[in-house]
């Protein structure tokens, strides 16, 4: 009797219930966030005031809300910026912030959420930059949500951007890394002062044209290749390295030719003593 007992009953596994369960509490969980996120940004206000530290999965779901149903949850990431902040920005928010503005383009909520101080915290800005200018679907659009994080964290690294450029999509990985470093020079950002670049940093697939040129104008001091001397790769950087002094040297002399211009127009204008009759 017990036996027959045992072959119609299936073997009792206490992990595999407990692993049932809490997959089944997953479902039901992320169900109840999209029904919050579904129901607007009332409900997502009552619902954050029990619940903050849900806030990272409430923004997630309104990023996907928003990629179906064409951005009409904005509001409710600015809601869950809020709860966000004071935590810090994790991976899951750090994604979904990423596609909102590259994939969904809401580029005036992302700029309102950098605002709000939602990346302040955030310790990998650099990537976050990066990610924007490569995953990008319009770089004129994502031009401002790059100027605001900049604007509004005083110091990112240009270091750190440059050490994207080994990161995929590595076939475009240089022209988005050049891309941010052009939008930092265009808000006023200062190249200079740091330590020189070793020219392996730029020893990747695919190249931008004039990324060494533009930095070394920009005040940045790009080593030489000498070991690879004789390699195309380091005869493209030795010609971008020429090509930013010599950019440098016309600007000092135009900046000589201008000033010398300017203290001849003063002279010029100066009023000479009347002589004694």
């Amino acid at each position: 009797m017990f036996q027959s007992a045992k072959a119609f009953f299936p073997k009792f596994n206490i992990y595999s219930l407990v692993e049932l369960f809490i997959n089944t509490v997953t479902v039901l969980d992320r169900l109840l966030t999209v029904f919050v996120v579904a129901g607007g940004a009332r409900v997502v206000e009552l619902y954050l005031s029990v619940k903050p530290k849900k806030a990272d999965d409430v923004f997630d779901c309104a990023v996907l809300y928003n990629s179906i149903f064409k951005n009409s949850r904005s509001r409710v990431l600015k809601i869950a910026a809020r709860h966000v902040f004071f935590s810090g920005v994790q991976g899951q928010v750090r994604g979904a912030f990423v596609r909102n503005a590259a994939l969904n383009r809401d580029i005036k909520t992302t700029v309102e959420l950098v605002d709000l101080g939602l990346l302040d915290q955030c310790f990998y800005v650099e990537e976050i930059l990066f990610e924007l200018s490569a995953w990008c679907k319009c770089p004129a659009e994502m031009e401002s949500v790059i100027a605001a994080i900049i604007r509004r964290r005083s110091k990112v690294s240009y270091v750190k951007v440059l050490n994207q450029l080994t990161r995929p999509p590595l076939e475009n990985g240089a022209s988005a890394v050049h891309n941010v470093l052009r939008i930092m020079q265009k808000n006023g950002y200062d190249f200079h002062g740091g330590l020189p670049v070793a020219p392996e940093t730029f020893f990747y697939p695919n190249p931008s044209p004039g990324l060494i040129s533009d930095l070394i104008e920009w005040g940045v001091y790009v080593e030489r290749p000498t070991e690879h001397g004789l390699s195309e790769m380091a005869a493209h950087i030795n010609s971008e390295i020429d090509e930013g002094e010599r950019r440098i040297a016309e600007r000092d002399a135009a900046n000589i030719t201008q000033a010398l211009a300017d203290a001849s127009l003063t002279q010029y204008d100066t009023p000479k003593p009347k002589r004694r009759m």
